[in-house]
Order: C-alpha cells, then structure tokens, then sequence
C-alpha cells in the first residue's frame, strides 16, 4: 500500500513562497536602471550647470573690479586713460553673466549715477532690450538727455509712454526735452497738453510743472502771450530756478516785443515830412 505524503500549504504554516529567479532579476533591475539614468543626467546637466554658476561668479568678480576701479579713480574716472580699462571689465561682466544678474542694467546705473551718461547709455539701452521696464526706460531715456541723444531719448520714453500709457510724466518730460532742443515744437506741445490732462485727473501736485514746459514750448515756438499766459499757472513761490529763469525769460521777450510794436506803431503814425523844393535852372521861372 502507497504511503499518502502530508500536504504542505505554502502560506498556512508551511515553508514561504520565494520568488523565481526571473522575478528577482526584474526587481533589481528597475532601481539599477533608474540609478544609471540619474548618473546619465547628471553627467550631462551638472557641467553645464557648473559653467553657468563660474560663468556667473566670474561676472560678479569683473564687475566688482570695475567698482573698485571706479571708486579709486575719484575724479579722475572720466580721464581716458582710465576709461578704456574699465569699460573692458564691465563688458566681461556682461559676457559672462547670466540672465538673472542683468549685468547691463548694473552697469548703466553705476555709470549713470557716476555722471558718465554717455558711457551709461550702451548699456541702459541693451538692458532696456533684454528687460523692459518703466523704471529703466525712463532712466535710460534720462541719462540719453544728459548727452543730447535725442535718438534714444525718444525711445526710452517711448517705451515708457507703451508700458504705462496713462503716466503723465513720459509725455511730459519728452515734450520739454523737444522744447529745450528747440526741435519738433509741434509735437512737444502735443504732449505737453496731454500731460496736462492726464495730470489733471490723476496727479494734480504735478501740473504746476507741467504747465511750465508747456510755457516753454510756446515761447520756444515765438508764442510769448501764450507763454505768459500758461505760467500764470505756475506758482511764484514755486522754489525752482530754472522755472525762475523761465519766467523772466518770457518776461523779457514779451516786454521786447512790446517795445518794438510800439516803436513800429510810432513810425507808421508819425507826422509827415513835406518834400524838399526842387531847385530850378538859371533863368527858370525867374522875373525879369
């Protein structure tokens, strides 16, 4: 008679069940694989990503010694001796930063702030380009008046003017740069008095100014009553020379024109001068 074997019921109190061969091997192999992909990855990012971070730390170092340079130069920075070494560091700080340092924009505001505006406006101007802000537009618009680039002043305002056109004051200190260049008269009064209506809803503590370069543009333009007229809008205790000197401008120019219409108005009305009697010949008319 054949012995009956015990059954063994894997699980219930009998020996655990082990996984084949083939199970095991897949089970190893996705971490192994993952592993190896994360080395893969990281064999190919992190060297770019430890170029960007020297790159960044060698832009940060030229900058720096174009400060120091700056700072030690005193006086002296503007002298050209000095100039072209600097410019070089700051150009290898602009080279080598990266996108988030905005290079440009630092180094047109020292510049600027150190006097140099036509030395700023390179770089404002390709900072304005990579970033465009109000703030920056309007600076680098305003260190480009400082050296009468009229070019790069319309267009630092202009960007201003697309990026907050309900703002006075871009339309404001365009038209007043155009009337202290004596150039395009007619489209500095245009904005002018569109910055006198913006202001007049939004920021009233500004139109006495306003209606100063307003005053300007008319007697930039020959229009002295106007100009007089537009400073009557002005405050006399308004503590600013130039508007100072702007109303005694106007003063004199309408006190000017005053005298010559009086002396014109004189001429024209003046008694008249009989003509002198023609001298005869000999023996013309004469008696016997």
């Amino acid at each position: 008679m054949t012995p009956v074997l015990p059954t063994v019921t894997p699980g219930a109190g009998g020996d655990p069940v082990r996984p084949t061969p083939a199970v095991t091997a897949r089970i190893l192999y996705v971490p192994f694989v993952a592993l190896l992909l994360c080395f893969v990855v990281g064999a190919l990012v992190v060297p770019g990503q430890l170029d960007r971070i020297r790159g960044a730390q060698a832009a940060e170092e030229h900058f720096l010694l174009a400060v120091s340079m700056i700072s030690s130069m005193g006086t002296r920075f503007g002298d050209e001796d000095y100039w072209p070494t600097i410019k070089s560091e700051l150009d290898e700080a602009c080279q080598s930063a990266r996108l988030g340092q905005r290079m440009a924009e630092r180094a047109g505001r020292l510049l600027a702030a150190k006097g140099l505006s036509r030395e700023a406006v390179p770089y404002l101007v390709g900072a304005l380009d990579e970033n465009p802000s109000y703030e920056l537009a309007t600076e680098t618009a305003q260190a480009a008046a400082q050296c009468g680039d009229t070019v790069t002043v319309t267009r630092g305002y202009a960007v201003a003017l697309r990026l907050r056109p309900d703002s006075p004051e871009p339309y404001n200190s365009l038209g007043y740069y155009y009337a202290v260049q004596d150039i395009r008269l007619q489209e500095a009064e245009s904005l002018v008095v569109r910055a006198i209506e913006l202001a007049t809803r939004t920021n009233t503590s500004a139109l006495p100014v306003y209606y100063d370069s307003l005053a300007w543009v008319y007697y930039r333009q020959g229009r002295f009553l106007e100009a007089w007229q537009a400073m009557q809008y002005v405050p006399t205790d308004l503590a600013e020379p130039i508007i100072d000197q702007h109303r005694l401008a106007i003063q004199r120019a309408l006190l000017d024109e005053s005298a010559l219409r009086e002396r014109e108005e004189g001429a024209s009305e003046g008694p008249g001068t009989e003509s002198a009697p023609r001298e005869t010949e000999s023996g013309e008319g004469a008696g016997p």
